[in-house]
């Protein structure tokens, strides 16, 4: 943790330094290249919100520092030392960034998929790769929640989230709440809730992939944000539709996320992470994704050569069948725009049994035999569509009948060998 260092601002602390003006010194330590944890001592109401406003005004990476207060450990019932450790890991690992970044390359190549330009309330993303205008951007973080595939940066590096959750066995989950709200719950006086506040700059930021981990690894997370705080907040609309996305999280996940107007405490989640309910539920907002085949589907098994993820197989053999892989697919629509035969469709949906892994069924054709040796030459379904064609291009029999012999065989009969 050479890239930390922590410093305290109104109180003392093991192996912290002490300083009198935090503004100079975490300018000084950015400028190194550092990041900074700060722990703060009887500050009062606005402290860190007005340090905050004047690091942001002042052109520093603001987000590379982390602020602890003494409050955090009546609130979480976690030492100090164990809440500087574990925000010392969560900046050591992982770039970051203040406002999203675009992974333009690997974006082009799925050229078929849009979905986070619809994702955005403040139509700040444009074009494809979608260019971001700083201008128009509030930071809410909401589209990295609508790109499945990950090529929009997280403003929580998700190593470093991984990192921070692994330390933190003292509390039974995590409290999300951004600056406003975290002086909110400061001013409640509200102790021992055994959760963690976990500041953001916006909720949304706090990205779907981030819950699902906290989860999986027994911790409950909930949301702060209350009503009051929603509507004078200008990313107000992303959090409101942020709050849907968490309620469709309920279908997923054992343990709802919602929004809460005053937190409550809580004990560790006893129940397994995933629900496992086998049915497909149609969503408006979680990134997970489906798929729909039509009878038009002949195996011909173009979808799975341009599946980008691999979330789509064709098993040939005595029937040809084509599988699909729910925790691969990204919904980026490639396999729809490429399929012959208009088949396939993409829908937005879970399927919460499948949610980590496991695949099904989702079209099938026997297989067709050579009509000279036997061999397996292809899907029933694909030349059965071929020979429809051919018929109704008036092509003659013979060449039709070529279509069932395979290509060994039709060697040997130009060599007059059969």
């Amino acid at each position: 943790m050479d890239r930390v260092e922590v410093i305290t601002v109104g109180g003392d602390l093991r192996g912290a330094r002490r300083v009198e003006d935090p503004l100079k010194e975490i300018l000084a330590i950015l400028e190194e290249g550092k990041r900074v944890v700060l722990v703060g001592f009887g500050r009062g109401s606005g402290f860190w919100p007005n340090l905050l406003s004047e690091l942001k005004g002042s052109g520093a990476e603001w987000f590379r520092v982390r602020y602890v207060d003494e409050r955090d450990s009546e609130i979480s019932g976690c030492g100090i030392e164990g809440l500087v450790d574990a925000w010392s890991s969560y900046l050591s690992s992982g770039r970051m960034d203040a406002l999203p970044r675009v992974d333009s390359e690997s974006c082009s190549e799925l050229k078929a998929c849009n979905l986070c330009l619809d994702s955005c309330p403040y139509d700040a993303l444009e074009g494809k790769p979608p260019l971001l205008d700083p201008d128009r951007c509030l930071g809410c973080g909401l589209c990295v929640n609508y790109c499945p595939a990950g090529f929009i940066s997280d403003p929580t590096p998700y190593q470093g989230f991984w990192d921070f959750v692994s330390k933190v066995g003292c509390a039974s989950g995590l409290l999300i709440l951004c600056p406003k709200g975290r002086e909110l719950l400061y001013s409640s006086g509200v102790k021992g809730l055994g959760l963690i506040p976990f500041e953001v700059p916006c909720l949304p930021s706090f990205s779907i992939r981030h819950l699902i981990l906290s989860r999986r690894m027994g911790y409950f997370t909930s949301f702060y944000c209350p009503s009051e705080l929603r509507a004078s907040c200008p990313e107000g609309k992303a959090v409101e539709r942020y709050s849907e996305a968490l309620k469709e999280l309920e279908y997923v996940v054992n343990g709802g996320f919602e929004l809460t107007e005053e937190p409550k405490e809580r004990g560790r989640p006893s129940l397994p992470a995933f629900r496992g309910e086998e049915r497909w539920i149609k969503l408006a907002h979680l990134p997970f994704f489906g798929i729909v085949v039509g009878e038009g589907c002949t195996l011909c098994g173009a979808c799975e050569e341009v599946c980008p993820t691999s979330a789509l197989k064709l098993e040939k053999g005595e029937w040809y069948r084509l599988w699909f892989e729910h925790s691969r697919c990204i919904g980026c629509g490639t396999c729809e725009s490429i399929c012959p035969e208009a088949a396939i469709r993409v829908v937005r949906e879970v399927n919460p049994s499948l949610v980590e892994g496991g695949g099904e069924e989702v079209a099938r054709s026997e297989a067709e035999r050579c009509i000279k040796c036997g061999k397996l030459i292809g899907p029933k379904a694909e030349i059965s569509k071929l020979e429809r064609v051919l018929r109704e291009k008036g092509v003659s029999d013979s060449v039709i009948e070529s279509l069932r012999i395979c290509d060994e065989c039709k060697r040997k009969m130009e060599l007059g060998l059969l």
